[in-house]
């Protein structure tokens, strides 16, 4: 063999090395590029929510934790706005009810009566407690 065909040989095999090289990388670009792409997605719906939520943009500079804990707050002031949220104000009312239910329970119990399980509440039994009279 000659020194002309060894170098010809070298040449080829660097070819296909460097386009082997070279096909991988375009790989790794286009999955990156694919990331890239999925992670825009996100970065748009949120800053669609931002702007509906009149909180701004997520800009580059911007603490992404942040700007999400400012939507997360203003969801859940409108989902508490009794105004706004029919779960809201259904919550508001439970906790009236309970208030009344631990409301009756104490005065019952100042009465002298003792609760028995589910409705039952029996009176306190002897004399009559110098007050009801």
């Amino acid at each position: 063999m000659s020194l002309f065909s060894l170098r010809a040989i070298e040449r080829e095999l660097s070819r296909r090395e460097l386009n082997s090289m070279i096909d991988a990388a375009q790989r790794r670009i286009a999955e990156l590029e694919a990331r890239l792409a999925s992670a825009d997605k996100w970065r748009e719906a949120i800053d669609q929510a931002l702007i509906v939520a009149c909180i701004g943009t997520a800009e580059p500079h911007d603490d992404p934790k942040e700007r999400l804990a400012k939507l997360i707050d203003w969801e859940t002031k409108i989902a508490l706005d009794p105004a706004v949220s029919s779960e809201a104000r259904a919550l508001i009312a439970r906790g009236q009810n309970c208030a009344r239910s631990t409301a009756a329970e104490d005065t019952l119990r100042r009465l002298g009566y003792t609760y028995h399980g589910g409705e039952l509440w029996v009176p306190p039994i002897g004399p009559r407690p110098e007050w009801a009279r």
